[in-house]
């Protein structure tokens, strides 16, 4: 037992330069990200960020044109299906006229 202790003892308290801070808010993570990423890193990163960028502001007219698209052809085939079904509400709805045999009329 007292080796245990003896050497806990012996052990030397970490100095100020071996101690690491503790991580900082949620905010303000990226900031100390990129504080410890080196040059070479950084030059990296903000070459991904800006591909990025570029890659959204490329993508989004792309997929509005893509979303008027499909909302137009929603529309024509609304106005097609309408149409049909128009028809044959007509067609259903129209007075039937037939002669029948005296037959049936007895």
């Amino acid at each position: 037992m007292r080796d245990i202790f003896a050497r806990s003892a012996a052990t030397p308290v970490a100095g100020p330069q071996e101690r690491r801070a503790p991580l900082p808010s949620l905010l303000l993570l990226p900031l100390r990200l990129w504080g410890a990423l080196g040059r070479r890193g950084r030059i990296v990163t903000a070459a991904l960020l800006a591909t990025a960028a570029a890659g959204v502001a490329v993508a989004v007219p792309l997929l509005d044109d893509v979303r008027e698209r499909i909302a137009g052809d929603d529309r024509r085939q609304a106005a097609v299906s309408l149409a049909e079904r128009r028809r044959q509400l007509a067609a259903d709805q129209r007075p039937r006229t037939a002669v029948l045999p005296a037959a049936v009329l007895r």
